[in-house]
């Protein structure tokens, strides 16, 4: 026995070597030093093993230390403003890398307050995304799309309504307990983009410090965001048309318990505070629980019954071109936003959340001489939003909070011929119900007001935007290189049309004895649907002009460049004195040698 002992114990220490062996052939170390173009060690760079998610970065010395998978041969090396760079692996255990400066990166061009600038020659906290970042983003709201992709930058979802579902943005965190929200600018006038189809974007700017939001004074204290449309170029038209289909989906399903369940816990409960006589009886439980008279017994899962498949829609055609004369870029655009409620227009009635929106943009550049530019502008969106007369929370407290076994969903003609009415006349029965007790009735009728009467109604709201600007610009190239002014017009107007529809409506309640109760109890309180309020709720105008001296010039190793600007604005809101805003701004930038 001793012998077999001593047979098993050897067997098993070369079973462990074994093992030990083959594990530590799994892995290899390499390490080596990151320098940069000019020899010297980068700290902080990226070194990745290709196609794994294995990764390191390097120190202060720009020493890196990494296990790489024996069946992966390459390493991939990275680092802001330079050239990544893939190395084989090969026998090699010791691998020093230099990275090259991204040439191409520096020279990039960056929108900033009231012009443009090289990259390489900001100094203020500026983070941009372009247009195909936007559109790959996979929402068609443009304050979504950018979340996640811009640092600094925090989008808050406060809404899923549609129409309604735009976040709201912080740069660099809550700045007031008042308004932190940041200066938008578009096409240099102030306006709001959350209305603009994605496609008609060509790049999205964040300035989110003071040096980067100084020429717009105060209105610039909690961020700049600064959104550039495209425009065309010189060349043949190019055509695009694009469509995307989404589906929205609840993210977050209740657990659902049954109306036998809850009312078990619930005397549970009752009896734990001695208030025996609210007990539910065994005799009603195991009708709860049998679901054999359901319309006096519901047990309703009113998650599974109203809420189903949201569909966004989405299409644009553009074209962009130009000769030596005007250079063209114009959109056309669709957008449908549904919600994830299962609702349906009933008749007349539409109790439907959906949002409607139609954008329509040309901008053109004319070459009207050699040193002069005329530019015009025109984008515009119309949008309609509908929705039932309720409160969008409330709607989803009785989703979610509402009692499974307060109601069932509606009356239907089944009920009907189990508790025969000689007043039926086809068709679903609302439930009578107050409060958010019953969804369903809310959505399609309305709430019961402390009369019986039955008040709902839905309302349908449209708002159209038109937007136009008229820019000038003159070389002043005889005067000095690099001096050019330039005057802009806009005129901006905004319409907010809202129809009201409203009714009153029969309602019925089914008692435990089979008997109709109906509310109202008089024909004169039910009134047909119609058309209760028609009117323009805001309208707005703005005359906005701007005249700007620009210079930029490089002469041996310096570059120069300046800025100065007048602006006003003229807000007309309903009121017959204007808001007016007037300011004054210059910058002046200078560089040596690409260095300072």
């Amino acid at each position: 026995m001793a012998g077999k002992r001593k047979i098993r114990l050897i067997f098993l220490l070369i079973l462990c070597l074994g093992f030990f062996n083959l594990y530590s052939q799994d892995e290899k170390t390499i390490e080596g030093k990151v320098f940069d173009s000019e020899a010297e060690p980068l700290p902080g760079a990226s070194v990745i093993v290709e196609g794994t998610g294995i990764g390191t970065i390097t120190g202060p010395d720009g020493y890196y230390r990494i296990e790489v998978p024996v069946d992966k041969n390459q390493l991939r090396f990275s680092f802001i403003g330079t050239v990544s760079k893939i190395v084989d692996i090969a026998d090699q255990h010791d691998i020093n890398v230099t990275l090259e400066e991204d040439v191409l990166d520096l020279e990039e061009v960056v929108v900033v307050g009231y012009g443009t600038q090289k990259k390489e020659s900001v100094v203020g906290a500026i983070t941009q995304v372009n247009s195909e970042d936007l559109i790959n983003a996979g929402v068609q709201n443009i304050s979504s799309a950018i979340s996640g992709k811009l640092s600094g930058v925090v989008t808050l979802q406060n809404s899923g309504q549609p129409g309604s579902d735009s976040p709201s943005i912080l740069i660099r965190g809550k700045s007031s307990w008042v308004d932190s929200s940041p200066l938008v600018m578009v096409d240099g006038i102030e306006r709001d983009f959350t209305d603009i189809d994605i496609n008609e974007v060509a790049s999205f700017s964040v300035l989110k410090d003071a040096s980067a939001t100084a020429v717009y004074g105060t209105r610039g204290a909690n961020g700049v965001i600064l959104v550039t449309t495209k425009r065309g170029s010189k060349s043949k038209p190019k055509m695009n048309v694009s469509f995307n289909q989404g589906f929205k989906l609840a993210s977050d399903i209740p657990e659902y318990y049954d109306s036998y369940q809850i009312l078990q816990w619930a005397n549970i409960a009752k009896k734990n505070d001695n208030t025996w006589n609210t007990l539910t009886s065994q005799e009603d439980l195991e009708h709860y629980k049998n679901q054999d008279l359901p319309y006096i017994y519901p047990s309703t899962n009113w998650f599974d019954e109203l809420v189903g498949v949201g569909y966004t829609s989405n299409a644009n055609f553009n074209i962009s071109g130009g000769d030596d004369f005007v250079k063209y870029f114009g959109s056309i655009g669709y957008l449908h936003d549904g919600d994830i409620l299962a609702t349906e227009k009933n008749g007349n009635f539409d109790p439907r959340f959906y949002y409607d929106r139609f954008n329509l943009r040309t901008n053109l550049d004319f070459s009207l001489t050699k040193t002069t530019t005329f530019s015009v502008n025109l984008g515009g969106s119309i949008q309609i939003q509908n929705q039932p007369d309720l409160a969008y929370y409330q709607l989803w407290h009785g989703i979610f909070a509402g009692s499974v076994n307060a109601s069932p969903l509606f009356y239907d003609e089944d009920a009907l011929s189990n508790y025969p009415d000689e007043n039926y006349s086809g068709g679903i029965r609302l439930v009578a119900s107050q409060g958010e007790q019953n969804p369903y009735t809310l959505l399609y009728g309305g709430d019961l007001d402390p009369s019986g009467v039955t008040k709902g109604g839905f309302e349908k709201r449209n708002n159209s935007k038109l937007n136009t600007d008229f820019i000038l610009k003159q070389d002043l190239d005889f005067i000095t290189e690099g001096l050019s002014i330039q005057g802009t017009v806009s005129y901006n107007t905004i319409a907010n049309y809202i129809k009201f529809y409203s009714q009153t409506i029969e309602t019925y309640w089914l008692e435990a004895d089979g008997t109709w109760n109906r509310y109202p109890n008089y024909e004169e309180d039910l009134v047909p649907l119609h058309l209760t309020s028609d009117n323009i709720s805001a309208y707005s105008r703005k005359l906005y002009y701007e005249g700007r001296l620009n210079y930029n010039r490089s002469f041996g190793k310096h570059d120069v460049s300046g800025m100065a600007i007048f602006n006003r604005s003229e807000l007309y809101n309903q009121v017959e004195e204007a808001y007016k805003n007037e300011a004054w701004a210059s910058r002046v930038t200078y560089g040596y040698d690409n260095r300072y």
